[in-house]
């Protein structure tokens, strides 16, 4: 945050206001054009905080996150990074954001087992409210093979993946990742995303 330290200064009796900091640019992102109907498109993230990691994503027709895990780019702060798509998803069905890919508190490992059922695909978690502690979190694929990757929603909303531990898993068997430790207590909600690869954007920081 911005200290302004207002100095009073006298002329002619005459008191002048302090100027005022101008506002610190926020993060935005942004898309070229904005409705591409399965065609080109830049989609463009500006980082108004400190360095970090992001990459880009879209959610599917239905409502499942998509990821672009090994897109992700090294962004400093007021700095802009552009993904460009030489064709994109077919027109209404993919609405395109940017993630957090995440760094902090990374699972330790992940196994993969078989179940003999025809169970729903689903994640859980073990413990449920880990409260900052290790934890187990499972998905069990009942879809063709796919590759999966560990993520959470932060009080804000924005999502953060573990880009670099992404498996893939074929239909019927489940996936395990092992956290030695979580988040802190209150501030994420864990899920399980999809690692994207059709389509795959170039990636490039400009100022």
């Amino acid at each position: 945050m911005t200290k302004i330290i207002a100095v009073a200064v006298f002329v002619a009796a005459t008191l002048i206001p302090p100027a005022t900091a101008a506002p610190a640019a926020p993060c935005w992102t942004s898309f070229d054009p904005g409705n591409p109907q399965g065609g080109a498109m830049r989609h463009y993230y500006r980082n108004c905080a400190d360095r970090g990691s992001f990459t880009s994503a879209f959610q599917d027709g239905g409502g499942n996150q998509r990821v672009y895990a090994n897109r992700c780019a090294e962004v400093d702060h007021d700095r802009t990074v552009v993904w460009y798509y030489p064709e994109t998803q077919p027109p209404g069905t993919a609405s395109y954001t940017t993630v957090f890919c995440e760094g902090n508190r990374p699972p330790l490992s992940w196994r993969t087992g078989q179940r003999q059922d025809t169970d729903p695909c689903w994640t859980t978690f073990d413990p449920i409210n880990p409260q900052g502690g290790t934890m187990q979190h499972y998905y069990y694929n009942c879809a063709d093979r796919i590759s999966v990757a560990p993520a959470f929603r932060d009080n804000s909303g924005g999502l953060h993946v573990y880009a670099s531990y992404c498996v893939d898993v074929p239909r019927g068997e489940w996936v395990a990742w092992h956290y030695p430790e979580t988040q802190p207590a209150g501030t994420a909600s864990y899920t399980t995303v999809l690692c994207e690869e059709n389509r795959p954007p170039d990636a490039g920081v400009i100022e």
